[in-house]
């Protein structure tokens, strides 16, 4: 019968973290700038420079569409991530946080 059990109990493999396959998700440019290995997608850096990135396009997208009441709650969200990144970077390491944002161009 097409039921049957093969009689298999051995357990699958967890690929460990070096093994585990890279984000493939959009690309932004300035974020390969503060990568600090290949798989680097969690750092305070790289989070930082994909909010920005995103938050530009949200700017872009409000030029055109001003009533997306429930994207703005969205960008709000994403301004206050980020603020909550930055002001944990510049406590922690300060070259770092002065390197973010002349590079991104966020402070004056």
């Amino acid at each position: 019968m097409s039921g049957e059990n093969t009689g298999s109990t051995e357990p699958t493999e967890i690929p460990s973290a070096k093994e585990t396959i890279p984000y493939t998700g959009p690309s932004y440019p300035s974020v390969t700038k503060f990568k600090k290995h290949d798989l680097d997608g969690g750092s305070s850096e790289v989070q930082i420079a994909i909010l920005t990135h995103k938050l530009q396009y949200l700017s872009e997208h409000f030029k055109k569409h001003a009533q997306d009441v429930h994207s703005q709650r969205g960008m709000q969200r994403m301004i206050n991530q980020r603020k909550k990144l930055l002001a944990y970077l510049r406590t922690t390491n300060l070259a770092s946080y002065k390197n973010v944002i002349s590079e991104l161009g966020i402070r004056k």
